[in-house]
């Protein structure tokens, strides 16, 4: 599904409501403001152009791909052929 800016808030503040000790008012402002949502098939080297935009100047930005192992390639490629990978880190769910 598609979300907007909105909806990524209220289901990151959900989720924290739900699975920690309460949000933290102070905080909560500041990661919502780092978070992007980019709606997008990493079958289309379109998705990757957006993700940049998305990470405007970030510096370090991380890559958690919770993807099926066969995706891999295909993914990574993307992602270093937009730039996505400059100075980036990344990590995967096992």
């Amino acid at each position: 599904p598609r979300w907007s800016h909105d909806q990524l808030r209220e289901a990151a503040h959900e989720w924290l409501k739900a699975h920690r000790d309460g949000v933290d008012p102070h905080a909560f402002p500041r990661l919502v403001e780092r978070l992007r949502y980019v709606s997008g098939d990493y079958r289309y080297a379109a998705t990757f152009p957006a993700l940049l935009r998305a990470l405007g100047d970030a510096h370090r930005p991380l890559h958690y791909l919770a993807i099926p192992p066969g995706l891999f390639p295909v993914v990574v490629r993307g992602l270093a052929a937009s730039g996505c990978t400059s100075g980036a880190s990344s990590t995967s769910a096992r």
